[in-house]
């Protein structure tokens, strides 16, 4: 009865959504920091509004290539104080207040910097790429005409005259980007770490490099009735196979030759079991 009603509560309030958080970048438990959020069909909304900061991530990797383990270190904070600071991996998600951050996948955020040309900064921040595997993605300056396309390469080598990635490790990480100003491509080409492409006017500069994390974030408040109800059962089952009830009976019958006993004996449910004892 009680699986069966934390499962319809479990449906009710039930919601995910997806939260992407940058190293150093701290995101509070609302609906502005969601990705996509799916709400409760239901009993609607609810936001717990602590905050979650990614100190760091540090993905492992076999060879370079096969990744092994993904780990995110992370601070809760409320009201502006951290309250605990956990580790999240693949399958151990952060648990508070009702909340699970669950790790979904990761990717690279360049640091991008546009200065006019008296080096005055227009545009300065993290750029997260979904460019793993190769993939070109794309991003616009705000308040610019500035279109920039861009492949990642983590650890850039040559091969067969062609920009590749010997790894999956940041050792060597390159751009190859191609700017678009106004519908006119005024920069094709490879960016370093602390590379500038000439813009004219201004210039673009591949500054930094950090890691982006993206979290299932689920709200379920039906499953402490499921967990509950499962212990119960456990409970219940073990009353049952642990407290089993045994019975033994004599009956004493007087004959010519003598006195007869007939023992007789039986348990609820497991004769097999309790007749290697009855036969001691």
């Amino acid at each position: 009865l009680i699986v069966l009603i934390g499962i319809v509560y479990s449906n009710m309030s039930r919601s995910t959504g997806s939260i992407v958080i940058t190293e150093g970048q701290t995101v509070a438990e609302m609906p502005a920091s969601y990705l996509t959020l799916s709400e409760a069909p239901i009993l609607g909304r609810w936001f717990r509004g602590f905050e979650v900061r990614l100190d760091r991530f540090q993905p492992s990797y076999f060879e370079g290539r096969i990744g092994t383990d993904y780990t995110s270190y992370v601070t809760v904070l409320e009201d502006g104080k951290p309250v605990k600071s956990t580790e999240i991996r693949v399958n151990e998600p952060l648990e508070y207040r009702g909340v699970s951050f669950v790790l979904e996948r990761y990717g690279f955020a360049p640091l991008v910097v546009l200065s006019d040309k008296d080096g005055h900064r227009q545009f300065d921040t993290f750029v997260n790429l979904r460019v793993m595997g190769g993939a070109e993605d794309s991003f616009v300056i705000p308040d610019t005409d500035l279109l920039v396309r861009a492949r990642f390469f983590p650890d850039m080598i040559i091969a067969d005259g062609n920009m590749a990635s010997r790894s999956i490790l940041p050792d060597n990480p390159v751009m190859l980007v191609k700017i678009i100003d106004g519908g006119k491509e005024v920069f094709s080409g490879p960016l370093p770490l602390e590379g500038k492409a000439d813009l004219g006017n201004s210039s673009l500069t591949f500054a930094g490099l950090r890691y982006w994390t993206q979290y299932q974030v689920v709200k379920d408040s039906g499953k402490i009735l499921i967990f509950v109800s499962f212990w119960i059962a456990v409970f219940g089952l073990s009353l049952r196979y642990l407290l089993i009830p045994r019975q033994v009976w004599v009956l004493v019958d007087s004959t010519e030759e003598g006195t007869k006993l007939l023992v007789g004996g039986r348990s609820a449910g497991l004769d097999a079991l309790y007749e290697p004892e009855f036969s001691r």
